[in-house]
């Protein structure tokens, strides 16, 4: 729910949309943080191909407004109402799916989307350049929409904190256990709604509709459904792709795919997705298909990285800058965006450092006096500070920051009333 807007860089000459959304969210989930970390989530979450990314979130009147990447071919839904769709095609965009689930689920805060759909996988469509200059057009599905997203707590599970009337998700795709309000909801809740996608890529439709009651109240043979309904319309599906599907869709999470962590990481959807690729190759040819390094512009790291450090993810603020670092090392606000949050986290050195390269590059960036100032202070070098400062102000009168910094070394060094 909310405004959507299509927009354009014109320098970049790249398209985004502009959201804003119009849900009190602290009335949905009863706490008055969640409108601030849902936007962590979302500026935080990495650039992955298979994900839309957030690029830049501002907060204003209470309400976070998002920019986000534009996929310019539609979503699954659309893709699916407008013809059937193939093996090949199919199991294309569902390795895709699992890519970015599997991000997703290892990211820091170990996310769970609880709404996955066909309407939230939207689809960009890229021309490559082949040797002899002919282009292929690629496909990629992107993830959309983790606005009911949630962060698996350090003990491993996560209790819904929703009301008992209310229920969130979409009914047709949920997991049984996002009915049972106040049940534990696990990452294998993600897969049941992938499965249920998956299904309905092959045949057109959802293979149940389910209601609060059938949950509670009746044991569905799922195996027996399953295959069915395959079976009555005649469906040209793998054995194996069936079995992946059924394991998928079981009524009972432990009855789903059960895989350890290894190296740290989730292996869900990463497991599933080797499964696929190998129906894939065994009916097609090897898969190449190799997303990961699509470029972003080093422009799009700058932004992402101020709306970072606004919200005050400074690890992930460097992070960006560092990548714009990457294609040009003398990127004097890269470098000075850099330092000032490397203050931020106490490296005062390193701060230093960085800034020291602003000002060989440039002599004359006021901000760079200002943000070095600010860490000899933080070393209880205030006399070094204060000329900085000074510095600053000379440079530019209206550096704001240093006149609060020199009033506040003054009433350090015993001069309140100066």
């Amino acid at each position: 729910m909310g405004e959507v807007w299509l927009i354009e860089n014109k320098d970049l000459n790249v398209k985004f949309v502009a959201k804003n959304s119009l849900i009190d969210y602290s009335q949905i989930f009863n706490q008055k943080t969640s409108i601030p970390d849902e936007a962590k989530i979302l500026v935080t979450l990495d650039f992955h191909p298979n994900i839309i990314t957030c690029i830049r979130i501002d907060i204003i009147d209470k309400i976070p407004r998002y920019i986000m990447e534009y996929a310019n071919f539609g979503s699954l839904r659309d893709l699916m109402n407008e013809r059937s769709l193939n093996l090949k095609d199919i199991l294309h965009i569902a390795i895709q799916i699992c890519s970015g689930m599997f991000h997703a689920h290892n990211h820091r805060r170990s996310l769970i989307h609880r709404d996955l759909k066909p309407e939230n996988i939207l689809l960009s469509k890229i021309y490559k350049k082949n040797p002899d200059d002919s282009q292929t057009s690629l496909l990629i599905a992107k993830i959309a929409d983790f606005g009911l997203v949630k962060q698996l707590l350090r003990t491993s599970m996560l209790v819904d904190n929703s009301s008992s009337l209310s229920f969130v998700g979409t009914p047709a795709y949920a997991s049984p256990e996002q009915y049972r309000y106040f049940e534990k909801i696990f990452k294998d809740s993600d897969i049941f709604s992938f499965g249920v996608i998956l299904f309905e890529m092959i045949t057109g439709y959802r293979p149940f509709f389910p209601t609060i009651e059938s949950f509670k109240n009746k044991k569905t043979e799922i195996n027996n459904l399953i295959e069915a309904s395959l079976k009555r319309d005649n469906v040209n599906c793998p054995p194996e792709l069936i079995s992946i599907i059924k394991k998928c869709v079981q009524f009972d999470p432990s009855d789903r795919w059960k895989v350890e962590k290894e190296s740290g990481k989730f292996q869900y959807f990463e497991t599933i997705k080797k499964d696929l690729v190998k129906i894939y190759e065994n009916h097609f040819q090897a898969y190449e298909y190799q997303f990961d390094n699509i470029p972003h512009s080093s422009t799009l790291y700058q932004i992402r990285g101020r709306s970072l450090s606004n919200i005050r993810e400074y690890n992930y603020a460097i992070k960006c800058y560092d990548k714009v670092l990457e294609e040009d090392p003398n990127n004097i606000e890269a470098l000075n965006n850099k330092g000032l949050d490397l203050f931020h986290l106490q490296k005062y050195e390193e701060a230093i450092t960085c800034l020291d390269m602003v000002l060989a590059l440039d002599t004359e960036y006021a901000n760079a006096y200002t943000n070095k100032g600010l860490a000899l202070a933080g070393l209880k070098r205030y006399e070094d500070a204060k000329w900085y400062f000074d510095k600053a102000i000379n440079l530019d009168p209206n550096q704001k920051y240093a006149y609060n910094n020199n009033g506040i070394l003054l009433c350090i060094q015993g001069n309140c009333f100066r």
